[in-house]
């Protein structure tokens, strides 16, 4: 440990990696397995940000459980009642962390849901909130998700233009669909509405995904030295007898090949990829080639060359559009979405009725205001002067657009997570946040 560290740290005996992290500069994140110290490393930067100066509330320490968030405030007051239990402080340090210790149950050390619902419950108006609104927990949440489900699949039985999904689709499947759509809630939401809500509306933009893929894709198979090669092999040849099998699967190669030259038309692309995976190539007469048996075998080779891309299982996309079985999923689909919005229109009005939020509304509508509003952002980031985030891991996609929020650009986080402990990714946590922060951070020299 630092020997210009406060006196109030040194009861916690810090080895050298957890002292770097403790007094690292402000943005840090700290990579921490099981077992390393990792609340004691976070409490030690607490007690060190204190030391500095800092106002208690302007701290934020971000735990995934509240059962996390009360061992580190016990923690916190335990470094505090032990220093001011020595005899040797002077009356005005005493004063100090006495007034700290007093406060300490008002100290932001919190999950991340709580800190969405002080920020929501400060800015009503804006956020557009009641503000002494209920929050949904979990188990209620889900009892009233499937509410919701069983009564938006009520309101599709009795909805003709719905019926054709019920013959494609099990009800059970269909039950299970909605409720894994709600259990990711606005994302999902969001998404629901900016898909096509017609059949003919959502097979138009497939088949333009899936032309637009075979295009590219073609693009880099004529850019495969290989192929030209091949290519070129093919275009050079002049078969003596045009009866021979291998003649006549030279003549497709050709034919394939001018209608690839210059394609504009997604059908000739389909065309062209269906003449070269139909080739054929055994058999054959050395006679009928000029070279002999040597040109016989490279003529093989250039066919085999251009018929890989296009043939087996791998390559039938690239011949074909979208068929009846397309069709189908897609009306399926569209009575699909219809539904499902129906449910979650369900479950939002119930939440309404209840003035209650579930979590998933507290990040969403936390980020929806940070972003909106610019003087309620500069406001939190003026009330955040440090950023504890434990367990960061476990954070997703959203959270951590939170956190970009309240960090402004400024550098205040201190982030703490191991991307092998990832325990709620059925929560929706995204590992891949946790490793694009890793790299960044490890880029700019400020990973421990």
């Amino acid at each position: 440990m630092s020997s210009s560290s406060h006196p109030i740290l040194h009861a916690l005996t810090l080895n050298d990696l957890q002292a770097r992290a403790a007094f690292g500069p402000a943005d840090m994140l700290v990579t921490a397995g099981a077992g390393t110290g990792k609340t004691r490393t976070l409490t030690a930067r607490f007690l060190n940000l204190l030391a500095q100066g800092l106002p208690l509330r302007s701290i934020v320490a971000i735990t995934f459980t509240r059962k996390a968030a009360r061992e580190m405030r016990q923690r916190i007051r335990e470094q505090v009642w032990a220093y001011l239990a020595r005899p040797d402080l002077d009356p005005k340090e005493r004063d100090r962390w006495h007034a700290i210790a007093s406060q300490l149950e008002a100290a932001r050390i919190s999950t991340i849901h709580s800190l969405c619902q002080e920020i929501l419950r400060s800015h009503p108006v804006e956020a557009r909130v009641d503000p002494s609104f209920q929050v949904i927990e979990e188990s209620r949440m889900a009892l009233m998700q499937h509410e919701a489900v069983e009564e938006a699949l009520f309101w599709a039985a009795n909805q003709p233009h719905l019926a054709g999904l019920f013959a494609e689709v099990e009800e059970r499947r269909v039950r299970g669909v909605l409720a894994t759509l709600l259990g990711k809630g606005e994302d999902a939401r969001a998404l629901l509405e900016r898909m096509p809500n017609t059949p003919e509306a959502l097979l138009a933009a497939w088949e333009a995904e899936l032309a637009q893929r075979q295009w590219a894709r073609l693009e880099e198979i004529m850019a495969e030295p290989d192929w030209q090669a091949a290519r070129a092999t093919l275009m050079q040849a002049r078969p003596r007898d045009m009866s021979d099998r291998i003649a006549t699967q030279w003549a497709i190669a050709l034919e394939a090949l001018t209608l690839l030259d210059g394609v504009q038309d997604i059908a000739i692309l389909r065309q062209a990829a269906g003449l070269l995976s139909s080739m054929k190539l055994s058999g054959g007469k050395h006679g009928a080639w000029p070279g002999g048996k040597e040109e016989l075998k490279a003529i093989k080779e250039a066919l085999k060359m251009l018929r890989a891309p296009f043939s087996g299982k791998s390559g039938s996309w690239l011949r074909a559009g979208l068929n009846e079985d397309d069709v189908r999923s897609a009306r399926a689909i569209v009575s699909l979405r219809s539904i499902a919005l129906k449910a979650f229109a369900i479950y939002g009005a119930r939440k309404r009725e209840a003035h209650a939020l579930d979590f998933d509304d507290l990040e969403s509508q936390a980020v929806a205001l940070l972003e909106k509003f610019p003087e309620v952002r500069a406001h939190w980031q003026a009330e955040v002067q440090a950023l504890l985030v434990d367990e960061f891991q476990d954070t997703n996609a959203r959270q951590a657009r939170l956190l970009e929020l309240l960090d402004g650009g400024r550098g205040v986080r201190f982030l703490v997570g191991d991307a092998k402990q990832s325990i709620y990714r059925f929560r929706g946590a995204e590992v891949a946040v946790f490793t694009q922060t890793e790299r960044d951070f490890e880029a700019a020299g400020r990973r421990v």
